[in-house]
């Protein structure tokens, strides 16, 4: 005979689910830009950190996704934008950065608006991680040289030696 699963020690939400089901659930919903659904998700109480998925947090997620009314929302809920992890150890900032390979001008200026959230919101714009090492290298990487300046503009080191390869922006931009 089977024995139901005991509830001890796992954490709920208000509405009865996991907390591991919320965490997807925001962390689905930041990456698909759905502000509605985050918002509702934000008041049953996950942890706003929480860890998970293919990035290290929901803001992370609304990052990468180029959601700039998400990552807002997420701020305002004290989200970590320094918080590293994920596939490839990526904080917000670069997980935002690293795909700004899109031309288009408003995409762009979303991905700036962003950036400077996440700058403002304290995010070191001298963190290591991801797969070229810095926000810099991933920026030069990109060839967006919007992003570059604003990252130089908020001290980014272009000589940091960093990443898979060891190398710093100049290399990254080649």
């Amino acid at each position: 005979m089977c024995r139901p699963q005991s509830r001890v020690g796992r954490r709920t939400t208000t509405d009865g689910a996991s907390t591991k089901q919320t965490r997807a659930r925001s962390h689905e919903a930041a990456a698909e830009g759905n502000l509605r659904i985050v918002q509702t998700l934000l008041d049953r109480g996950p942890d706003v950190n929480a860890r998970g998925g293919r990035q290290a947090n929901a803001l992370c997620a609304a990052s990468a996704a180029n959601e700039p009314n998400v990552a807002q929302l997420l701020l305002d809920w004290n989200a970590d934008g320094s918080q590293q992890g994920g596939k490839r150890n990526e904080n917000a900032l670069i997980a935002l950065i690293k795909w700004t390979w899109v031309t288009r001008k408003e995409e762009l200026q979303k991905a700036q608006i962003i950036a400077t959230l996440l700058l403002d919101h304290g995010v070191d714009v001298t963190a290591h991680g991801g797969r070229y090492g810095s926000v810099l290298a991933a920026a030069a990487y990109s060839k967006n040289v919007m992003m570059m300046k604003l990252l130089f503009g908020r001290g980014a080191n272009p000589h940091a030696q960093v990443g898979e390869y060891n190398t710093n922006a100049l290399v990254a931009a080649l």
